[in-house]
């Protein structure tokens, strides 16, 4: 799908929030699926409006597609610290999750 895409565009990426926050739960693993695609999701974590995209899926996500996400978070660790949108998704994933390190 171009879910990814829109994601990363200024108002249809509020549109993709919304549907996280609204949609049924079949209707949001299945958005959180694509979006959880190793490439979708390190576009989504270096854009300016896709970063805001993955924080909305970190709330709605059931527990096993919150575990994913941040098993592949990790993978980009050393590149998120090194981008604004990326260093406020950590201090917000830290603040969430204390214990989790993304990947040093």
């Amino acid at each position: 799908g171009s879910v990814a895409e829109l994601a990363c565009e200024k108002f249809s990426s509020n549109v993709i929030e919304k549907c996280l926050t609204s949609g049924d739960q079949i209707a949001c693993s299945l958005v959180i699926a694509e979006l959880l695609e190793p490439a979708a999701l390190g576009r989504l974590l270096h854009d300016p409006y896709g970063n805001y995209v993955v924080q909305r899926m970190l709330q709605v996500a059931t527990e096993a597609e919150q575990k994913l996400m941040l098993e592949r978070v990790a993978a980009h660790g050393p590149s998120l610290r090194n981008t604004l949108y990326g260093k406020r998704f950590q201090a917000k994933l830290l603040k969430q999750f204390p214990g989790h390190r993304t990947g040093d």
